[in-house]
């Protein structure tokens, strides 16, 4: 058309160009216009890519215009490829004990020699002197064929799924979230616990590992201090193997953060209202039935959960304004016989992994409330709260007694 032929053969000057940083603004003094009719610029500090054009016309110049034709880089000369394979171990042990025997042996003859207590060559000729030198050899034989039949170590590739998750999970702390059995819910849950993580690594001194996903019927839980539990109507059937695995986890000072996700519905309304509950609250109900869980308060507004690293009023996540209910036991954090308490089960509803979710950039994944960024950060925030509550304990706790402290000193 007539038009377009006319926008080719004008002369576009720059209305926006993309920075360092890959963020629009305003274009510098020093940038150049071009015709589209005529070849397209070379990309550089005077044609650099954004928007060429006026208020009702705009073309815009890219980066990447030869992105179609990008090729790999040849192999570099004299390098050479090797599979990233762990290499067998052979066990030295069964050697050196041999080896540390054989000099035994050695200094031994020595000693009888210097003592001039060895036997000469006339005294091997008769039984009483080739005792010695026989069971001298066949304890060295016996040494050499237990050696040369010891099994050689295990390779790390030879361990099970299992033990491998298991010895990580040992080695190095790191946080966990239950596997439900809804991939696009579990998918969430990883990416929620990896940006928490990042956070955790940025901002405190806890140098989390990568959170695994666990299987409560098949994986022990003892090695996580904190595990992310959401609720969904496709959680996968409880045995009783796992409910006892689980209780054992919570009775022996591991903490479960259940979170139902309908902090929308009927969560937080009071407990006479039983028959308004949320799908994921009664999921939740169905689970917890089967636990020995002592009784559950909301969290008092003193409790240290809001004091453990970040002070905080609330908890949100994706949504605010939800409340969390801990064991009621834990509202005081000594109990009568002054042992450190700490709730073994939280429960909220405002889906917390989907706040924490991020890509392997970093950048969220899931949009959150009115709250916006504002949200997300305090979201963040809580989370390093849980976390540091999980593994420190009460340890902040002791901060309510500092006035009466500073008031004795002074006197």
């Amino acid at each position: 058309p007539p038009e377009a032929q006319n926008k080719q053969a004008e002369t576009l000057y720059a209305r926006a160009i993309l920075d360092g940083e890959g963020q629009l603004r305003a274009p510098f003094d020093d940038v150049l216009p071009y015709t589209p009719a005529k070849a397209s610029p070379e990309i550089g500090p005077h044609h650099p890519p954004g928007y060429y054009g006026a208020d009702s016309f705009r073309a815009a110049l890219n980066l990447d215009r030869d992105a179609a034709h990008l090729q790999g880089l040849p192999e570099l000369p004299g390098a050479r490829v090797h599979d990233f394979a762990p290499e067998e171990e052979i066990g030295l042990s069964p050697w050196l004990l041999s080896f540390a025997l054989v000099l035994l042996l050695i200094d031994g003859a020595v000693t009888l020699l210097l003592l001039r207590r060895l036997p000469g060559w006339k005294s091997l000729k008769t039984h009483a002197g080739m005792a010695p030198v026989i069971l001298c050899v066949l304890l060295f034989s016996g040494l050499i064929s237990s050696a040369a039949a010891q099994p050689r170590a295990q390779t790390p590739a030879q361990n099970s799924g299992d033990d491998r998750l298991a010895l990580e999970a040992a080695l190095e702390t790191r946080l966990a979230y239950i596997i439900t059995g809804d991939a696009g819910l579990d998918a969430v849950s990883a990416a929620g616990l990896a940006g928490l993580t990042r956070v955790l690594r940025m901002r405190t001194a806890f140098e989390a590992a990568p959170p695994h996903g666990i299987n409560p019927e098949t994986e022990e839980l003892v090695f996580y201090p904190l595990i992310y539990w959401p609720m969904t109507g496709k959680q996968l059937p409880l045995t009783d193997k796992a409910l006892a695995r689980i209780d054992a986890y919570m009775k022996n000072g591991g903490t479960i953060l259940f979170d139902t996700r309908d902090q929308l519905t009927a969560f937080n309304l009071p407990r006479s209202a039983e028959d308004a509950a949320g799908p994921g609250e009664t999921v939740l109900r169905r689970i917890l039935g089967g636990l020995d869980i002592p009784p559950l308060a909301p969290l008092a507004e003193d409790h240290v959960l809001n004091k453990s690293f970040y002070l905080l009023r609330d908890f949100p996540g994706r949504y605010s304004g939800g409340r969390i209910w801990v064991t009621a036991s834990a509202n005081s954090y000594m109990d009568a016989n002054s042992v450190d308490v700490v709730s073994s089960i939280l429960i909220g509803a405002n889906d917390w992994a989907a706040a924490w979710a991020v890509d392997w950039s970093g950048e969220p994944l899931m949009n959150i409330g009115s709250g916006g960024a504002r949200q997300r950060e305090l979201a963040y925030r809580a989370g390093v709260n849980l976390v540091m509550y999980a593994l420190t304990g009460n340890y902040k706790a002791d901060q309510v007694h500092m006035p009466a402290l500073l008031e004795r000193l002074g006197q």
